[in-house]
Protein backbone atom coordinates (compact mmCIF):
# COMPACT_ATOMS: atom_id res chain seq x y z
CA UNK A 1 0.00 0.00 0.00
CA UNK A 2 1.59 3.01 -1.16
CA UNK A 3 0.80 6.16 1.63
CA UNK A 4 1.69 3.22 4.31
CA UNK A 5 4.83 3.04 2.18
CA UNK A 6 5.43 6.43 2.29
CA UNK A 7 4.18 6.92 6.11
CA UNK A 8 6.99 4.77 6.85
CA UNK A 9 9.44 6.39 5.24
CA UNK A 10 8.75 9.96 6.74
CA UNK A 11 8.50 8.30 9.89
CA UNK A 12 12.53 6.88 9.36
CA UNK A 13 13.70 9.84 7.87
CA UNK A 14 12.77 11.92 11.30
CA UNK A 15 14.17 9.46 13.46
CA UNK A 16 17.32 9.34 11.67
CA UNK A 17 17.37 13.22 11.26
CA UNK A 18 16.72 13.22 15.18
CA UNK A 19 19.11 10.79 16.39
CA UNK A 20 22.07 12.67 14.39
CA UNK A 21 20.53 15.89 16.15
CA UNK A 22 21.57 14.52 19.76
CA UNK A 23 24.85 13.81 18.62
CA UNK A 24 25.19 17.28 17.02
CA UNK A 25 28.54 19.21 18.65
CA UNK A 26 27.44 22.46 17.29
CA UNK A 27 24.67 24.71 16.73
CA UNK A 28 25.01 24.61 12.65
CA UNK A 29 25.25 21.04 12.70
CA UNK A 30 22.17 20.34 14.99
CA UNK A 31 20.00 22.76 12.91
CA UNK A 32 21.17 21.27 9.69
CA UNK A 33 19.65 17.70 10.92
CA UNK A 34 16.74 19.81 11.99
CA UNK A 35 15.90 20.36 8.48
CA UNK A 36 16.34 16.68 7.60
CA UNK A 37 13.99 15.89 9.99
CA UNK A 38 11.27 17.49 8.28
CA UNK A 39 11.51 15.91 5.53
CA UNK A 40 9.44 13.62 7.38
CA UNK A 41 7.91 16.02 10.03
CA UNK A 42 6.35 18.43 7.13
CA UNK A 43 4.92 15.22 5.40
CA UNK A 44 3.05 14.07 8.62
CA UNK A 45 -0.36 15.45 8.03
CA UNK A 46 -0.57 14.81 4.07
CA UNK A 47 0.70 10.95 4.50
CA UNK A 48 -1.53 10.14 7.82
CA UNK A 49 -4.54 11.49 6.05
CA UNK A 50 -3.86 9.81 2.51
CA UNK A 51 -3.45 6.81 4.71
CA UNK A 52 -6.57 6.84 6.93
CA UNK A 53 -8.44 7.80 3.45
CA UNK A 54 -7.33 4.77 1.37
CA UNK A 55 -7.16 2.44 4.60
CA UNK A 56 -11.18 3.32 5.70
CA UNK A 57 -12.66 4.33 2.38
CA UNK A 58 -13.73 7.75 3.13
CA UNK A 59 -13.33 9.82 0.83
CA UNK A 60 -16.15 12.69 1.12
CA UNK A 61 -14.43 14.71 3.43
CA UNK A 62 -10.73 13.47 3.00
CA UNK A 63 -11.56 14.19 -1.38
CA UNK A 64 -8.84 15.11 -3.34
CA UNK A 65 -8.94 19.24 -2.55
CA UNK A 66 -8.48 18.92 0.98
CA UNK A 67 -5.46 16.44 0.38
CA UNK A 68 -3.89 19.05 -1.87
CA UNK A 69 -4.52 21.84 0.53
CA UNK A 70 -2.55 19.81 3.13
CA UNK A 71 -0.12 19.19 1.13
CA UNK A 72 0.23 22.50 0.11
CA UNK A 73 0.89 23.46 3.65
CA UNK A 74 3.07 20.66 4.30
CA UNK A 75 5.33 22.05 1.38
CA UNK A 76 4.78 25.96 2.85
CA UNK A 77 6.67 24.16 6.14
CA UNK A 78 9.31 22.45 4.65
CA UNK A 79 10.34 25.22 2.76
CA UNK A 80 9.87 27.65 5.84
CA UNK A 81 12.22 25.39 8.15
CA UNK A 82 14.81 25.39 5.45
CA UNK A 83 14.58 29.40 4.68
CA UNK A 84 13.80 30.19 8.63
CA UNK A 85 17.15 32.19 8.64
CA UNK A 86 15.53 34.63 6.38
CA UNK A 87 12.34 35.33 8.06
CA UNK A 88 12.13 33.64 11.58
CA UNK A 89 8.41 32.99 10.32
CA UNK A 90 8.58 29.12 11.63
CA UNK A 91 11.03 29.42 14.59
CA UNK A 92 11.26 32.55 16.29
CA UNK A 93 14.61 31.47 17.47
CA UNK A 94 17.24 28.73 18.04
CA UNK A 95 19.78 27.96 20.25
CA UNK A 96 21.61 25.29 22.40
CA UNK A 97 21.51 23.66 26.16
CA UNK A 98 23.15 22.11 27.94
CA UNK A 99 20.89 21.04 30.95
CA UNK A 100 20.18 17.83 30.16
CA UNK A 101 23.57 17.38 30.24
CA UNK A 102 24.53 16.97 26.75
CA UNK A 103 23.71 19.30 23.53
CA UNK A 104 19.98 20.09 22.92
CA UNK A 105 18.78 22.40 19.86
CA UNK A 106 15.97 25.20 22.03
CA UNK A 107 13.68 26.06 19.18
CA UNK A 108 11.21 28.94 20.06
CA UNK A 109 8.24 28.47 18.23
CA UNK A 110 6.94 30.91 14.99
CA UNK A 111 3.21 31.54 13.98
CA UNK A 112 3.61 29.11 10.65
CA UNK A 113 5.14 26.44 13.84
CA UNK A 114 1.16 26.48 14.75
CA UNK A 115 -0.38 26.31 11.43
CA UNK A 116 1.95 23.13 10.88
CA UNK A 117 0.31 21.39 14.50
CA UNK A 118 -2.94 22.63 13.50
CA UNK A 119 -2.62 20.70 10.07
CA UNK A 120 -1.14 17.78 12.13
CA UNK A 121 -4.12 17.54 14.78
CA UNK A 122 -6.14 17.94 12.07
CA UNK A 123 -5.13 14.32 10.21
CA UNK A 124 -4.54 12.17 13.60
CA UNK A 125 -7.63 13.04 14.69
CA UNK A 126 -9.45 12.74 11.58
CA UNK A 127 -7.72 9.29 11.12
CA UNK A 128 -8.67 8.42 15.11
CA UNK A 129 -12.66 8.98 14.28
CA UNK A 130 -12.80 7.40 11.10
CA UNK A 131 -11.16 4.52 12.28
CA UNK A 132 -13.29 4.38 14.95
CA UNK A 133 -16.56 4.28 12.51
CA UNK A 134 -15.09 1.40 11.06
CA UNK A 135 -14.31 -0.02 13.95
CA UNK A 136 -17.86 0.11 15.77
CA UNK A 137 -19.38 -1.14 11.79
CA UNK A 138 -17.56 -4.14 12.12
CA UNK A 139 -17.43 -7.56 13.79
CA UNK A 140 -15.25 -10.85 13.77
CA UNK A 141 -11.98 -11.09 12.39
CA UNK A 142 -11.92 -7.50 10.72
CA UNK A 143 -13.08 -5.79 13.52
CA UNK A 144 -9.38 -7.22 14.74
CA UNK A 145 -8.22 -5.81 11.65
CA UNK A 146 -9.31 -2.08 12.07
CA UNK A 147 -8.44 -1.96 15.87
CA UNK A 148 -4.38 -2.33 14.61
CA UNK A 149 -5.26 0.60 12.41
CA UNK A 150 -7.30 2.44 15.09
CA UNK A 151 -4.34 1.89 17.67
CA UNK A 152 -1.48 2.83 15.22
CA UNK A 153 -2.55 6.45 14.18
CA UNK A 154 -4.13 6.95 17.85
CA UNK A 155 -0.16 6.33 19.34
CA UNK A 156 1.15 9.86 17.88
CA UNK A 157 -2.24 11.86 19.46
CA UNK A 158 -0.52 11.57 23.00
CA UNK A 159 3.14 12.43 22.16
CA UNK A 160 2.02 15.20 20.01
CA UNK A 161 -0.23 16.60 22.82
CA UNK A 162 2.49 16.20 25.50
CA UNK A 163 5.28 18.01 23.20
CA UNK A 164 3.24 20.92 22.65
CA UNK A 165 2.25 21.82 26.10
CA UNK A 166 5.61 21.16 27.18
CA UNK A 167 4.47 17.77 29.48
CA UNK A 168 7.17 15.54 28.51
CA UNK A 169 11.19 15.59 28.99
CA UNK A 170 12.27 19.12 29.09
CA UNK A 171 13.89 19.98 25.94
CA UNK A 172 13.85 15.99 24.74
CA UNK A 173 11.34 15.15 21.00
CA UNK A 174 9.14 12.69 22.31
CA UNK A 175 7.21 12.54 18.72
CA UNK A 176 9.77 10.51 16.91
CA UNK A 177 9.53 7.88 19.57
CA UNK A 178 5.83 8.32 18.79
CA UNK A 179 5.89 7.85 15.32
CA UNK A 180 8.38 4.54 15.61
CA UNK A 181 6.02 2.51 17.64
CA UNK A 182 3.24 3.99 15.62
CA UNK A 183 5.21 2.28 12.93
CA UNK A 184 5.64 -0.76 14.96
CA UNK A 185 2.21 -1.25 15.75
CA UNK A 186 0.86 -0.74 11.98
CA UNK A 187 3.92 -3.42 10.51
CA UNK A 188 2.44 -6.47 13.04
CA UNK A 189 -1.06 -5.76 11.46
CA UNK A 190 0.55 -5.97 8.23
CA UNK A 191 2.57 -8.91 9.12
CA UNK A 192 0.26 -10.32 11.68
CA UNK A 193 -3.14 -10.29 10.58
CA UNK A 194 -2.50 -8.72 6.96
CA UNK A 195 -4.69 -5.83 7.80
CA UNK A 196 -4.46 -4.49 3.80
CA UNK A 197 -6.74 -7.19 2.65
CA UNK A 198 -9.26 -4.81 3.71
CA UNK A 199 -8.39 -1.75 1.52
CA UNK A 200 -10.42 -1.03 -1.21
CA UNK A 201 -10.02 -3.19 -4.47
CA UNK A 202 -12.76 -1.63 -6.42
CA UNK A 203 -15.16 0.16 -4.45
CA UNK A 204 -15.23 3.27 -6.29
CA UNK A 205 -14.74 2.05 -9.73
CA UNK A 206 -16.77 -1.10 -9.69
CA UNK A 207 -18.34 -1.26 -6.44
CA UNK A 208 -21.00 1.89 -6.99
CA UNK A 209 -21.32 2.26 -10.82
CA UNK A 210 -22.67 -1.65 -11.34
CA UNK A 211 -26.12 -2.59 -11.38
CA UNK A 212 -24.79 -6.54 -10.52
CA UNK A 213 -24.59 -7.45 -6.89
CA UNK A 214 -21.10 -7.40 -5.47
CA UNK A 215 -19.48 -8.26 -2.27
CA UNK A 216 -15.58 -9.30 -1.37
CA UNK A 217 -14.35 -12.25 1.04
CA UNK A 218 -11.26 -12.98 2.58
CA UNK A 219 -9.73 -15.99 2.51
CA UNK A 220 -11.71 -16.73 5.81
CA UNK A 221 -15.05 -15.83 4.35
CA UNK A 222 -15.55 -13.14 6.00
CA UNK A 223 -17.16 -10.41 4.21
CA UNK A 224 -15.30 -7.19 3.81
CA UNK A 225 -17.36 -4.73 1.35
CA UNK A 226 -20.72 -4.96 -0.47
CA UNK A 227 -22.38 -3.12 -2.85
CA UNK A 228 -25.89 -1.00 -2.98
CA UNK A 229 -27.15 -3.85 -5.85
CA UNK A 230 -26.23 -6.77 -2.87
CA UNK A 231 -28.69 -5.36 -0.37
CA UNK A 232 -31.53 -5.13 -3.32
CA UNK A 233 -30.94 -8.68 -4.52
CA UNK A 234 -30.13 -10.35 -0.94
CA UNK A 235 -32.11 -8.07 1.73
CA UNK A 236 -29.86 -9.91 4.37
CA UNK A 237 -26.46 -7.85 3.75
CA UNK A 238 -28.63 -4.60 4.98
CA UNK A 239 -28.29 -5.97 8.74
CA UNK A 240 -25.04 -7.60 8.46
CA UNK A 241 -21.58 -5.60 8.82
CA UNK A 242 -18.13 -5.82 7.28
CA UNK A 243 -16.77 -8.85 8.95
CA UNK A 244 -19.45 -11.01 8.65
CA UNK A 245 -19.49 -14.12 7.95
CA UNK A 246 -20.65 -15.18 4.33
CA UNK A 247 -22.79 -17.91 5.77
CA UNK A 248 -24.51 -15.73 7.99
CA UNK A 249 -26.13 -14.13 5.23
CA UNK A 250 -29.57 -16.11 4.92
CA UNK A 251 -29.56 -15.98 1.19
CA UNK A 252 -25.90 -17.93 1.13
CA UNK A 253 -26.36 -19.83 3.68
CA UNK A 254 -26.58 -22.98 1.36
CA UNK A 255 -23.89 -21.63 -1.46
CA UNK A 256 -20.85 -24.42 -1.73
CA UNK A 257 -18.36 -21.37 -1.61
CA UNK A 258 -15.51 -24.25 -2.25
CA UNK A 259 -17.12 -25.52 -5.36
CA UNK A 260 -18.07 -22.41 -6.35
CA UNK A 261 -21.10 -23.47 -9.11
CA UNK A 262 -21.51 -20.27 -11.68
CA UNK A 263 -25.59 -21.11 -10.98
CA UNK A 264 -27.15 -20.44 -7.98
CA UNK A 265 -30.97 -20.56 -7.21
CA UNK A 266 -33.15 -18.82 -4.96
CA UNK A 267 -36.53 -18.12 -4.52
CA UNK A 268 -37.78 -18.66 -8.12
CA UNK A 269 -34.59 -16.55 -9.05
CA UNK A 270 -31.57 -17.89 -11.05
CA UNK A 271 -27.96 -16.10 -10.80
CA UNK A 272 -25.33 -16.58 -12.64
CA UNK A 273 -21.83 -16.02 -10.65
CA UNK A 274 -18.31 -14.89 -11.28
CA UNK A 275 -15.62 -15.28 -8.96
CA UNK A 276 -12.44 -13.60 -9.65
CA UNK A 277 -9.03 -13.86 -7.37
CA UNK A 278 -6.55 -11.23 -6.19
CA UNK A 279 -3.01 -11.59 -7.01
CA UNK A 280 -2.20 -12.43 -3.22
CA UNK A 281 -5.11 -15.26 -3.67
CA UNK A 282 -6.37 -14.11 -0.17
CA UNK A 283 -9.61 -12.28 -1.74
CA UNK A 284 -12.50 -13.21 -3.70
CA UNK A 285 -14.52 -10.94 -5.42
CA UNK A 286 -18.08 -12.41 -6.26
CA UNK A 287 -20.18 -10.64 -9.30
CA UNK A 288 -23.66 -11.82 -9.20
CA UNK A 289 -25.92 -11.23 -12.32
CA UNK A 290 -29.62 -11.77 -12.12
CA UNK A 291 -30.21 -14.47 -15.45
CA UNK A 292 -33.78 -15.14 -14.51
CA UNK A 293 -35.66 -13.75 -17.38
CA UNK A 294 -33.33 -14.89 -20.08
CA UNK A 295 -33.19 -18.77 -18.26
CA UNK A 296 -36.90 -18.49 -18.48
CA UNK A 297 -36.69 -18.05 -21.87
CA UNK A 298 -34.17 -20.28 -22.64
CA UNK A 299 -37.04 -22.99 -20.71
CA UNK A 300 -39.41 -21.53 -22.82
CA UNK A 301 -37.74 -22.72 -25.72
CA UNK A 302 -37.04 -26.20 -24.81
CA UNK A 303 -40.53 -26.31 -23.45
CA UNK A 304 -41.67 -25.30 -26.97
CA UNK A 305 -39.17 -28.22 -28.94
CA UNK A 306 -40.39 -31.18 -26.54
CA UNK A 307 -43.83 -30.68 -25.84
CA UNK A 308 -47.13 -30.73 -27.18
CA UNK A 309 -47.75 -27.28 -27.06
CA UNK A 310 -52.09 -28.09 -25.98
CA UNK A 311 -51.95 -31.11 -24.00
CA UNK A 312 -48.78 -30.57 -22.20
CA UNK A 313 -47.46 -33.85 -23.06
CA UNK A 314 -44.09 -35.16 -25.01
CA UNK A 315 -44.45 -33.99 -28.47
CA UNK A 316 -43.89 -37.24 -31.02
CA UNK A 317 -40.47 -36.53 -32.05
CA UNK A 318 -38.88 -35.83 -28.54
CA UNK A 319 -40.63 -39.21 -27.33
CA UNK A 320 -39.34 -41.38 -30.01
CA UNK A 321 -35.42 -39.63 -29.29
CA UNK A 322 -36.39 -40.28 -25.23
CA UNK A 323 -37.00 -44.36 -26.02
CA UNK A 324 -33.85 -44.39 -28.16
CA UNK A 325 -32.05 -43.13 -25.69
CA UNK A 326 -33.30 -45.74 -22.91
CA UNK A 327 -34.14 -49.22 -24.40
CA UNK A 328 -35.83 -50.75 -21.42
CA UNK A 329 -38.46 -53.33 -22.04
CA UNK A 330 -42.33 -52.58 -20.89
CA UNK A 331 -45.40 -52.06 -22.62
CA UNK A 332 -46.95 -49.72 -25.06
CA UNK A 333 -50.47 -47.96 -25.14
CA UNK A 334 -51.64 -46.65 -27.96
CA UNK A 335 -54.88 -44.33 -27.59
CA UNK A 336 -57.34 -42.59 -29.95
CA UNK A 337 -60.85 -40.93 -28.96
CA UNK A 338 -63.86 -42.56 -30.34
CA UNK A 339 -66.08 -39.96 -32.69
CA UNK A 340 -63.38 -37.25 -32.14
CA UNK A 341 -64.16 -35.65 -35.82
CA UNK A 342 -67.90 -34.85 -34.22
CA UNK A 343 -67.12 -33.40 -31.31
CA UNK A 344 -65.14 -30.76 -33.52
CA UNK A 345 -68.05 -31.05 -35.94
CA UNK A 346 -70.93 -30.35 -33.68
CA UNK A 347 -69.67 -28.51 -30.87
CA UNK A 348 -66.48 -26.56 -32.82
CA UNK A 349 -62.98 -26.78 -32.76
CA UNK A 350 -62.54 -25.00 -29.41
CA UNK A 351 -64.79 -27.59 -27.82
CA UNK A 352 -62.49 -30.14 -29.27
CA UNK A 353 -59.56 -28.68 -27.87
CA UNK A 354 -60.59 -28.41 -24.39
CA UNK A 355 -61.33 -32.46 -25.16
CA UNK A 356 -57.74 -32.95 -26.08
CA UNK A 357 -56.31 -30.62 -22.73
CA UNK A 358 -58.49 -32.93 -20.89
CA UNK A 359 -57.39 -35.90 -22.00
CA UNK A 360 -53.52 -35.00 -21.58
CA UNK A 361 -54.52 -33.79 -17.98
CA UNK A 362 -55.86 -37.41 -17.20
CA UNK A 363 -52.42 -39.39 -19.07
CA UNK A 364 -50.54 -37.23 -16.75
CA UNK A 365 -52.24 -38.02 -13.43
CA UNK A 366 -52.55 -41.36 -14.04
CA UNK A 367 -49.23 -42.16 -15.59
CA UNK A 368 -47.16 -39.47 -13.89
CA UNK A 369 -43.37 -40.72 -14.32
CA UNK A 370 -43.76 -43.01 -17.01
CA UNK A 371 -43.16 -41.51 -20.80
CA UNK A 372 -46.18 -39.77 -22.52
CA UNK A 373 -47.03 -38.10 -25.72
CA UNK A 374 -49.33 -36.49 -28.30
CA UNK A 375 -48.87 -39.13 -31.28
CA UNK A 376 -51.05 -37.43 -33.79
CA UNK A 377 -54.16 -35.86 -33.93
CA UNK A 378 -56.59 -37.46 -30.97
CA UNK A 379 -54.01 -40.17 -31.04
CA UNK A 380 -51.41 -40.76 -27.53
CA UNK A 381 -48.84 -43.05 -26.78
CA UNK A 382 -47.67 -43.77 -23.41
CA UNK A 383 -45.05 -46.12 -22.58
CA UNK A 384 -45.00 -48.09 -19.73
CA UNK A 385 -41.60 -49.40 -18.20
CA UNK A 386 -41.04 -52.55 -16.45
CA UNK A 387 -44.96 -53.35 -16.83
CA UNK A 388 -46.79 -56.42 -18.33
CA UNK A 389 -49.93 -55.50 -20.36
CA UNK A 390 -52.13 -56.89 -17.57
CA UNK A 391 -50.99 -54.28 -15.05
CA UNK A 392 -50.85 -51.83 -18.13
CA UNK A 393 -54.85 -52.80 -18.93
CA UNK A 394 -55.98 -51.80 -15.31
CA UNK A 395 -54.40 -48.76 -15.11
CA UNK A 396 -56.29 -47.84 -18.62
CA UNK A 397 -58.72 -49.35 -17.68
CA UNK A 398 -58.83 -47.23 -14.66
CA UNK A 399 -58.77 -43.71 -17.06
CA UNK A 400 -61.24 -44.82 -19.06
CA UNK A 401 -64.10 -45.26 -17.17
CA UNK A 402 -63.19 -41.97 -15.01
CA UNK A 403 -63.11 -40.12 -18.45
CA UNK A 404 -66.26 -41.62 -19.51
CA UNK A 405 -68.09 -40.50 -16.58
CA UNK A 406 -66.60 -37.23 -15.96
CA UNK A 407 -66.30 -36.16 -20.02
CA UNK A 408 -68.80 -38.29 -21.56
CA UNK A 409 -66.44 -39.24 -24.43
CA UNK A 410 -64.98 -42.46 -24.50
CA UNK A 411 -61.71 -43.89 -25.80
CA UNK A 412 -59.84 -47.15 -27.62
CA UNK A 413 -56.29 -48.10 -27.13
CA UNK A 414 -54.32 -50.73 -27.87
CA UNK A 415 -51.69 -52.37 -25.95
CA UNK A 416 -48.52 -54.42 -27.17
CA UNK A 417 -45.09 -55.59 -25.20
CA UNK A 418 -42.06 -53.99 -25.81
CA UNK A 419 -38.92 -55.92 -24.80
CA UNK A 420 -36.33 -53.55 -26.31
CA UNK A 421 -36.58 -54.59 -30.24
CA UNK A 422 -37.73 -52.33 -32.87
CA UNK A 423 -40.09 -49.70 -32.32
CA UNK A 424 -42.14 -48.93 -34.85
CA UNK A 425 -42.89 -52.63 -35.45
CA UNK A 426 -44.22 -52.31 -31.52
CA UNK A 427 -46.41 -49.73 -32.25
CA UNK A 428 -47.83 -51.25 -34.94
CA UNK A 429 -48.76 -54.22 -32.86
CA UNK A 430 -50.42 -51.49 -30.37
CA UNK A 431 -52.03 -49.89 -33.82
CA UNK A 432 -53.22 -52.76 -34.92
CA UNK A 433 -54.84 -54.29 -31.45
CA UNK A 434 -56.51 -50.66 -31.00
CA UNK A 435 -57.92 -51.13 -34.69
CA UNK A 436 -59.19 -54.47 -33.11
CA UNK A 437 -61.06 -52.19 -30.34
CA UNK A 438 -62.73 -49.77 -32.42
CA UNK A 439 -63.98 -52.61 -34.70
CA UNK A 440 -65.49 -54.63 -31.64
CA UNK A 441 -67.83 -51.13 -30.84
CA UNK A 442 -65.02 -48.64 -29.34
CA UNK A 443 -64.87 -47.78 -25.87
CA UNK A 444 -62.56 -50.78 -24.86
CA UNK A 445 -59.08 -51.65 -24.82
CA UNK A 446 -57.32 -54.84 -26.61
CA UNK A 447 -53.99 -56.94 -25.77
Amino acid sequence: MLPFSFLIIAMLIHSAGYAFELTGGSLDFMYQRVRMEYIGIAAYPFLILWFAREFTDEKRIANRGLLSVIFTFGLTTFILVQTNSFHWFYYSSIGVSIDPGFRVIILEKGPWYYVQLTCLMFSILYSIIVFHIRYIKSQGEYKKKVQFGLLGVSIPLITVLLYTFELGPKYIDIMPFSFLIMALVLFFGVFRHDIFTLTPITYEMIFQTVDEAVFVLDEHDHVLRFNRACREYFPSFAQSKAGELIENIKEWAVYDFVEQPAHYELDDKVYHIKVSRMENNKVRVFVITDITDSEMAKKQLELLATRDGLTGLYNRRYFMEKMEEHKISGTFALLDIDHFKKVNDQHGHFEGDKVLTYFGNQIIKYFKGNLYCRYGGEEFLIFIPDSTMESAFRQLEEMRKEIQMQCKVTFSAGIAVYNGNNIMEVIDRADKKLYEAKQQGRNRICY
